[in-house]
């Protein structure tokens, strides 16, 4: 993914708001938690299998795309404080 120097400056805004990115997760994981599979007495062995997997599949993606992010984050350098008695 080639990001422009803009967008990565945007990302940093998100990564080091963790509130913010912490919501944005919650929200990714209950549309997947929404879209859960549902045991039917009638679906087959295989079907759920699949249906399952592609569930675990969708949550594993967003938690990858979560740290994809994060190595967006930068940390804040905090400037020497200035010692007011010199």
């Amino acid at each position: 993914m080639a990001l422009n120097d803009l967008q990565k400056d945007k990302l940093q805004l998100i990564v080091n708001d963790e509130v913010l990115l912490n919501a944005i997760y919650q929200v990714f994981m209950d549309v997947i938690e929404a879209k859960k599979p549902i045991v039917n007495e009638q679906d087959q062995n295989e079907l759920l299998g699949e249906k399952y997997r592609a569930y675990e599949a969708a949550k594993k993606m967003v938690g990858d795309g979560f740290i994809q992010l994060m190595t967006h984050q930068r940390q804040l350098i905090q400037n020497k404080k200035f010692n007011k008695a010199r």
